[in-house]
């Protein structure tokens, strides 16, 4: 019996490690899914109109949704939205890609109604690992882009005329599979689309 005891107690003190934590995957729209230039082969162009107002031309492409989704099953990141579609993301955006709801993140907000993204991300993040794919992660930024995050984080900046591209994948793989929760740590809280281009990344 003692010997069973012991072997429970070895068990549960293997299985209190630290819990590892999950990875953010944070995708904007506009300028990453949604490029400047809507003649790009692969995408279509959608008549899209948030919450009545519109409606906008929005190209997507396909290939985005299953790229995304296979980044984050191999990395075992979590997919989150941080775009000033905000809920419309999911509804209008999401089902074009392929994609299930995805958590959305509160954007702040100031008077003028700039979006303070990149405050935004990071207290959400809340020192978890994270990658950010956006055309402009720090505009009308308050404070230094070197002091916001308090975790490991890949900032990667997309060409917003030309968006995703297959390297923007690939450098987020590359920085989230060494970071992917392994078998036997638990996790707390398809890389492949076709494309080429331009960014460029800010890693810590």
């Amino acid at each position: 019996m003692r010997d069973q005891q012991d072997g429970a107690e070895k068990d549960a003190v293997e299985d209190g490690a630290p819990a590892a934590p999950r990875p953010w995957l944070f995708v904007d729209v506009d300028g990453v899914l949604n490029p400047d230039d809507h003649t790009l082969p692969g995408f279509t162009v959608h008549q899209l109109s948030p919450g009545g107002h519109g409606p906008y031309p929005v190209a997507l492409n396909p290939a985005h949704g299953a790229a995304l989704l296979e980044l984050a099953a191999a990395t075992g990141a979590e997919l989150a939205w941080v775009t000033t579609w905000q809920e419309h993301a999911n509804t209008l955006i999401g089902p074009l890609l392929g994609l299930p709801a995805l958590p959305v993140i509160p954007l702040q907000r100031k008077f003028s109604g700039a979006v303070f993204k990149a405050e935004s991300v990071a207290a959400h993040a809340a020192g978890r690992p994270l990658v950010w794919l956006d055309d402009a992660p720090f505009a009308a930024a308050r404070d230094d882009p070197a002091t916001l995050f308090t975790g490991p984080h890949l900032v990667i900046t997309v060409d917003a005329r030309l968006g995703l591209r297959e390297h923007h994948l690939a450098q987020a793989r590359d920085w989230l599979l060494p970071r992917a929760p392994r078998p036997g740590n638990r996790i707390s809280g398809g890389t492949r689309a076709a494309a080429n281009g331009g960014g460029s990344p800010h890693a810590h």
